[in-house]
């Protein structure tokens, strides 16, 4: 179940838990570079939001943040998908689950990056639908980023792919500034809305993935 609960978000969101091992190398090489350059010694905090089964935590650690001191955290609102991603771990010590709260993850913030990777939607419930206010609401969304924000350091990295609503909508969008992603040409194939909930035409292309906070 690709979500997470936070105390503004308890609810399930994107209902379906679908994943597989790098399944966004453009965004994870993204992420990974621009850590580096900011940060070339000591180990990296990352968080990964709605993980599943653990495939995108195994990927970060096996292929991008593969530093000893390099620590990712998978949270998950689902008790089976974070069972199977225990039982799977067998090679990452570096790599911890837990079931998504905000004690767990207050915990262990502020965080050098936060991965949002087809969490923030429900598809293909929203598939033809002109209006999302009674399923996925903005404001839900604009809560759960608003709490993102705060756990993520400044000058750290959230990253939104997938995501039913357009982060520039959002009303912290102006803490951060967008970061390129070589090779991504846009944000994601699920239908996108409006801060009125309002769906965007079906040739509407949203390019912004990954953004860093400013303050």
């Amino acid at each position: 179940m690709k979500s997470a609960t936070l105390s503004e978000a308890s609810a399930t969101i994107q209902v379906r838990d679908n994943t597989r091992y790098d399944r966004y190398p453009a965004v994870f090489r993204a992420v990974t570079r621009q850590l580096r350059n900011s940060r070339p010694s000591g180990g990296l905090n990352v968080l990964s939001f709605g993980c599943s089964s653990g495939e995108e935590a195994f990927s970060l650690a096996d292929k991008y943040l593969t530093l000893d001191d390099d620590r990712i955290l998978g949270v998950d609102i689902s008790e089976k998908q974070i069972q199977i991603a225990r039982e799977q771990n067998n090679s990452y010590p570096r790599v911890q689950f837990s079931l998504s709260t905000p004690e767990v993850i207050s915990k262990r913030a502020p965080f050098d990056a936060i991965l949002a990777l087809s969490v923030l939607c429900v598809w293909p419930g929203t598939k033809g639908k002109e209006s999302i206010a009674s399923i996925f609401p903005f404001q839900r969304f604009e809560s759960i980023c608003r709490e993102l924000t705060g756990y993520l350091r400044k000058g750290g990295l959230l990253a939104i792919y997938n995501s039913n609503f357009c982060f520039k909508d959002a009303g912290m969008y102006s803490r951060y500034r967008p970061v390129e992603v070589p090779g991504l040409a846009e944000s994601g194939f699920v239908r996108k809305f409006d801060k009125e909930n309002r769906a965007y035409s079906e040739d509407y292309i949203y390019r912004e993935v990954l953004f860093e906070k400013l303050g």
